[in-house]
């Protein structure tokens, strides 16, 4: 399942378009995720959610936190990433508000950084896009990815 809207006084993680809704306290939702995978002695691999070589399932805990899953159960977690959404502008029709997204998590030399912008509709209460672009180094394995989640 990807991501399409996201019903939340905060937003996520995540790049393009939302399917779903979600809620502080909610559901975990999958995250489509894309972009290329690179492991010590292998070839580079791209990663598209079709593929299932990445599963990214995210909570949010609340507006300044969300919580990275291996699976939709909550009971293989990865971390937890602190973000902070910054009110950028109105949209030329005014009716969606946008904000700038950024997380980082980092421990023993193993990080997430996420970047991008999310908007949401003119409640401010849904998430109606996102374009999130990520990096990222061991946490879940041994290899490193970078690219954007959807």
């Amino acid at each position: 399942m990807s991501l399409k809207k996201l019903a939340i006084g905060v937003c996520f993680v995540a790049l393009g378009a939302i399917n779903q809704a979600w809620a502080v306290g909610g559901e975990s939702l999958k995250v489509d995720t894309y972009g290329i995978k690179y492991c010590a002695g292998a070839s580079p691999v791209i990663i598209d959610p079709t593929d299932n070589l990445i599963n990214y399932w995210i909570y949010v805990d609340s507006a300044t936190q969300i919580t990275v899953y291996k699976d939709a159960a909550r009971t293989q977690k990865l971390f937890s990433l602190p973000i902070t959404l910054t009110p950028l502008a109105n949209t030329v029709k005014g009716d969606r508000l946008q904000y700038a997204i950024n997380g980082m998590f980092a421990v023993s030399g193993q990080y997430i950084v996420i970047n991008g912008s999310v908007k949401l509709d003119k409640t401010g209460t849904t998430i109606t896009s996102t374009s999130i672009t990520y990096i990222r180094k061991g946490l879940s394995d041994t290899c490193s990815e970078s690219g954007r989640f959807k």
